[in-house]
């Protein structure tokens, strides 16, 4: 007795489903269940608010404005002199850090950073928590 192999039979390939179609039964009778749950609202009682709503903090821009050996310090766009600008910074440090408002630092393109870096110093020891530079403007 000799075997023999037929190679020129194709193998039979069957793809075996009753897995595919018992986890999509499973999936349906889930989505079944779980659909009319999610169509019922519970109603929940919230609480009302008596507190009216905080103000937004303003922000403090210092412009620094080339004029010679020294930029000079413009709050909010008043020119001040330096000593003044301080003295200004220091009253907004004094507050309590929530109503303490953004000192935004904003330098014309030829100052230094050594001036920029001095006054972000000033604004920290004045006690100012949040001090930063501000963004580039478009009109420039």
């Amino acid at each position: 007795m000799s075997r023999t192999l037929d190679l020129s039979s194709n193998p039979l390939v069957d793809i075996n489903t009753t897995p595919l179609v018992d986890v999509m039964l499973v999936l349906l009778i889930i989505f079944m269940i779980t659909a009319p749950m999610l169509a019922q609202r519970l109603p929940v009682p919230m609480p009302e608010s008596t507190e009216q709503p905080a103000a937004p903090k303003l922000d403090v821009r210092l412009e620094l404005r080339d004029s010679g050996a020294v930029p000079t310090p413009w709050l909010d766009g008043e020119a001040m002199h330096p000593a003044e600008a301080r003295a200004l910074l220091q009253a907004l440090g004094v507050r309590e850090v929530e109503d303490q408002p953004r000192l935004l630092i904003d330098a014309e393109p030829g100052i230094a950073f050594e001036h920029v870096a001095a006054w972000m110093s000033v604004g920290q020891q004045a006690g100012l928590q949040r001090v930063g530079l501000a963004e580039v403007s478009e009109s420039r």
